[in-house]
């Protein structure tokens, strides 16, 4: 019997609790959002986009992180569904990053609420007059991606010297 009242307290629970996915969007990728040589992104280019999902303003509780490389050729947008990780009526944190691998341009972190009921939906637009529910790209521009190698190296020699001068 106290099984099965246990069982009755976790499915009302989970009745009760609305889990909600959030659906994603770039933008449409128009003369305002181009890559750094100022041409039209397309699936060919090798971009991807992350979304991280955070429960707080610092980010340091992440929630989920979704990604997607598909380009639709119509928009020009790369979008992309997380999973129903999402509690109703809930504020939570978004920061999303359009890497290639040689550049990257991020967002800057804001903040959405989801609905009682049903999924919630956010677009990073390229131009101002946002919606409820969307963040603009960063006005920093394209940056150049850490190449984790060089500094691999670099570290790699720094600690060779090191140990070298610790024998001498």
């Amino acid at each position: 019997m106290k099984k099965l009242m246990i069982l009755a307290i976790a499915v009302a629970s989970a009745a009760c609790v609305h889990a909600a996915a959030v659906t994603w969007n770039s933008g449409v990728f128009t003369a305002g959002f181009s890559d750094p040589d100022g041409k039209k992104i397309t699936a060919a280019m090798g971009y991807t986009m992350t979304v991280t999902f955070y429960e707080d303003s610092a980010m340091t509780k992440s929630v989920t992180t979704s990604s997607s490389s598909t380009v639709n050729g119509m928009t020009g947008a790369i979008s992309g569904t997380t999973a129903d990780l999402f509690a109703a009526d809930t504020t939570y944190y978004v920061k999303a990053i359009i890497d290639n691998g040689t550049n990257i341009k991020e967002t800057d972190v804001v903040s959405f609420a989801t609905p009682g009921t049903g999924n919630a939906s956010i677009n990073f637009t390229t131009g101002a007059g946002l919606s409820s529910g969307s963040a603009a790209w960063s006005s920093a521009g394209w940056q150049a991606a850490p190449e984790p190698t060089s500094g691999l190296l670099l570290l790699l020699g720094v600690a060779g010297l090191a140990l070298k001068r610790k024998k001498a």
